[in-house]
């Protein structure tokens, strides 16, 4: 199965980036922090993760060879379950996008230190991006789209996208998809498709496969 190939993109429909969360006791008040720490001490910090091959795991991945340090990943088995490793130390800090620790971060346990994206999240203006801090190919966006079956007619999809588009317009919807911290990042099939592909190249490279 080729995930380029054998599917048919219709539309990306939106967005939640990744990035990292401490909890609010650390000494990790930034992500500059964590990095000074990581070159000074390598191999020494743990991060959780929501699991092997998840976008936080390959974050993991990209911010160790952005930032030149190496820090070890470690797979959890979901954002749920690594909350609790975050509250109780057991991990010096997360690799992971906010909705799992949305409700910590409004109790004030957890602190979101930085988004792994293009830009600020409209939702969050004063947490800043790891592009803005200098690493530049530390974007870890999820996406969110439609796809079919391979050789899906023109017509259908042509179609589909259109109703794509005019939905993530609607005022309810774009208010329904912030409420999980979710951001409308609409782009046609063919856009899509690029995109992804673009993806698995870099994620390829990043991770020595051929």
């Amino acid at each position: 199965f080729n995930t380029i190939d054998d599917i048919t993109y219709i539309a990306k429909l939106a967005i939640f980036p990744q990035g990292m969360a401490a909890r609010t006791e650390s000494p990790f008040k930034t992500m500059e922090d964590i990095i000074t720490f990581a070159k000074a001490n390598p191999k020494k910090l743990k991060a959780g993760t929501p699991g092997v091959g998840t976008s936080p795991y390959m974050a993991a991945y990209t911010f160790n060879r952005d930032a030149n340090v190496d820090i070890t990943a470690v797979a959890f088995g979901g954002g749920g379950e690594v909350v609790p490793q975050i509250l109780g130390g057991h991990v010096d800090f997360a690799f992971i996008s906010m909705p799992p620790v949305k409700t910590q971060v409004d109790a004030g346990k957890i602190r979101y230190l930085a988004f792994f994206a293009k830009q600020r999240h409209p939702l969050y203006p004063n947490i800043s991006t790891a592009v803005e801090k200098g690493l530049k190919r530390t974007i870890i966006e999820t996406g969110i789209g439609l796809v079919g079956p391979k050789g899906l007619p023109p017509a259908i999809v042509k179609k589909w996208e259109e109703i794509a588009q005019m939905t993530m317009k609607d005022p309810a919807v774009i208010s329904a998809v912030q409420k999980f911290d979710y951001i409308v990042d609409f782009k046609s099939g063919e856009a899509y498709k690029k995109e992804i592909a673009d993806e698995f190249a870099f994620f390829k490279e990043l991770m020595g496969k051929k």
